[in-house]
């Protein structure tokens, strides 16, 4: 029998437990209650090597040595669990508004405009607050901004943000690095049409500038018609993990049994986050293309600061050629537009997208079939 090195005193441990269990390795830590020793157990593992990597990413984390983000990108899947055990009673955006909303804003004279303010943020009010990024909330203003509110509205909503993660720093809920209130961007881009009416610079591109862009084959073309077929964020496809592309696989998950192409990716939401998202037809050789090309990304980047770097480097190249101007998100308005077109399934489509369908069976208790999102998403023909 294998024998393991004991671990220090009062440091986490690993043991196996007894019985056919799925995940027979325990962590479990010794606390002292009323002056007597306790097991604390943290978690459940199927191999004694994921157990280990759960206390060394719990150590780190524990010692904050690193944040959340720079944990997801060692272990993703391990992530959520440590923040747990760190903080078990972490409180969502919602709860800690409530708790700012008895202490402060009642007394307000303005506390019915500040629930609307706080209202617009219904994508992460069930949200842990150590669980929500930069991300998730500036889509959250650009939304607001595209639906035709001013700069007043979105600045009242950053000022009650600012003051929600403020609570959660001083409570020690996150650290001061993981509050990113202050780099929320309220600048409005627009342009004006001949006619002179104001449109968002985010309006989908029509069937025809579709496949001008279809027709270019260059580089820029190409990963323009990745966010236009797959319906992502433009952060989504520039970070994705490329082991989660899937390239002609077997599926059979609906009892037909298919070969089909697909990738795990998302952000913002936790009908958003590590969702499955087809992989259409058209942009399955560009993928292949360009794995073949970097592994380890699908979108060539050089900078920290992905997105903005491909916005300059590759898209607005594109928009000037075709004399047009629109920013990254118009791909995703434009996927959104194709499918109701083409009569996508509403259910497949918002799935794809990483929304909430509006129905709580659908919501919660309707799982998601790979092989119908894939067929679904087909029906986009041009």
């Amino acid at each position: 029998m294998k024998k393991f090195k004991r671990r220090a005193n009062g440091s986490l441990s690993v043991t196996k437990l007894s019985g056919n269990r799925a995940k027979p390795f325990a962590v479990r830590e010794t606390v002292k209650i009323d002056f007597k020793q306790h097991q604390k157990y943290m978690g459940y593992f199927e191999t004694r090597e994921e157990a280990l990597d759960f206390i060394n990413l719990y150590t780190l984390m524990k010692k904050k040595k690193i944040n959340q983000e720079q944990a997801s990108h060692i272990n993703n899947s391990l992530t959520d669990l440590v923040l747990n055990a760190i903080n078990p009673e972490m409180l969502t955006f919602k709860e800690i508004f409530n708790i700012i909303y008895d202490e402060k804003y009642k007394y307000q004279k303005n506390h019915k405009s500040v629930v609307s303010w706080f209202n617009k943020f219904n994508a992460v009010h069930d949200v842990k607050i150590n669980k929500i990024n930069l991300q998730m909330l500036q889509d959250i203003f650009e939304e607001v901004k595209s639906s035709g509110k001013g700069k007043g509205t979105t600045s009242h909503m950053k000022c009650v943000a600012m003051d929600i993660f403020e609570y959660a720093v001083k409570h020690q809920y996150i650290s001061r690095n993981d509050d990113y209130t202050s780099y929320i961007d309220l600048s409005s881009k627009k342009y004006r049409t001949s006619d002179n009416k104001e449109k968002t610079s985010r309006k989908a591109f029509t069937v025809e500038e579709v496949r001008q862009i279809m027709k270019m084959n260059t580089i820029e073309s190409k990963y323009a018609l990745l966010f236009i077929f797959s319906g992502c964020r433009p952060n989504e496809l520039i970070e994705i993990d490329t082991s989660k592309i899937y390239i002609d696989v077997e599926c059979n998950d609906d009892g037909n049994k298919q070969i089909i192409s697909y990738m795990i990716t998302g952000s913002k939401t936790y009908a958003g986050l590590n969702r499955i998202i087809p992989i259409h037809d058209y942009i399955k050789p560009i993928i292949v293309e360009l794995l073949k090309e970097h592994s380890d990304s699908l979108i060539a980047t050089n900078t920290t600061s992905k997105v903005t770097e491909h916005q300059y480097n590759y898209f607005k190249p594109l928009m000037k050629k075709m004399n047009l101007d629109r920013v990254p998100y118009a791909c995703r308005h434009t996927f959104s537009t194709l499918a109701k077109l083409y009569k996508v399934d509403e259910f497949a489509r918002k799935r794809i997208m990483g929304h909430k369908s509006g129905d709580l069976t659908d919501d919660v208790y309707t799982d998601t079939f790979i092989n119908f999102l894939y067929q679904e998403i087909d029906k986009i023909s041009l």
